[in-house]
């Protein structure tokens, strides 16, 4: 199924509403009413604004770690090349397992795949015997390195974890309902009342969508998830993976992006049972 982007959430609600909008019309505009469309509209936005502002930073901590991260796991591939090709060749396999991995789980399940397999790259890498100099300062990097990238897993983990509580949600859906009730109570049937509360309430559902989004972790996924995938599997030499799920949800568009010009191929993981359970994965390369 198609992910509903956020555009066509908003238009429908804005239907929704506006169909809401001529067909309610109480006409109150008592001094009640507006007092309690006053008070919940100042609560509902600083609940709003802040829950937001919480999310941005969330999600702005969790996108600098991977920046951090595809850095480090980047340099570690590099740095491999000085212990031969067959060290190389593993190195990249187990970084393959490892972003793969993380592409198979939800962003808000990395917890199920990402410490198994960077347990993986770290028990590989810290039992390469250094035989000159050169190589043994190369290998305190590459253990440099690795304390850094579970660090970063720690990081990523916990912001991860921290979610929106309960009582959150309850408060900011119960404040929105007060608000979108009171608009409805003192709509007077004009035109101008009419479009006035169905822009104002599709405006309220709008920050109700992006919050949500933020909390999920799927704001602009394409640009700083994704698509940054792509291009660290490509700088590591390695045919670009994405779980099929992901294509089939619409969830990037390979051809927008001018840079992604030499991705000719793709792996695709292809799953016959529903997520999480991952049995019986199958991997297909195919032609762009």
């Amino acid at each position: 199924m198609r992910k509903i982007s956020i555009y066509i959430k908003l238009g429908i609600a804005f239907v929704v509403f506006l169909l809401l909008a001529f067909l309610i019309k109480r006409n109150d505009t008592s001094e009640f009413v507006k007092i309690i469309l006053s008070a919940s509209s100042f609560l509902f936005g600083i609940i709003i604004a802040f829950s937001i502002a919480n999310r941005h930073a969330r999600l702005n901590a969790i996108k600098e770690s991977f920046k951090k991260q595809d850095a480090a796991l980047l340099s570690l591939y590099f740095l491999s090349k000085t212990f031969g090709k067959a060290i190389i060749a593993k190195t990249k396999n187990k970084i393959d397992r490892l972003l793969i991995s993380q592409l198979d789980y939800k962003l808000t399940d990395i917890s199920m795949s990402a410490p198994q397999k960077l347990k993986e790259l770290y028990l590989f890498l810290e039992k390469i015997v250094p035989k000159t100099e050169v190589q043994r300062e190369v290998k305190e990097k590459i253990l440099d390195l690795l304390e850094e990238l579970e660090e970063m897993e720690k990081e990523i983990d916990y912001e991860i974890k921290n979610r929106i509580e309960t009582y959150e949600w309850v408060s900011v859906y119960i404040l929105g309902g007060i608000v979108l009730l009171c608009l409805f109570w003192i709509n007077t049937g004009t035109i101008t009342s009419v479009f006035l509360v169905a822009f104002l309430s599709s405006a309220l559902a709008l920050l109700l969508f992006v919050l949500q989004e933020l909390e999920n972790l799927t704001w602009q996924e394409e640009s700083w998830a994704l698509r940054t995938a792509i291009k660290l599997f490509m700088e590591l030499d390695l045919i670009p993976y994405l779980p099929e799920q992901i294509l089939i949800e619409q969830r990037i568009n390979l051809k927008k992006f001018a840079e992604l010009k030499e991705l000719t191929r793709m792996r695709i993981g292809k799953f016959p049972y529903p997520y999480p359970n991952l049995r019986g994965k199958t991997v297909k390369i195919v032609k762009l």
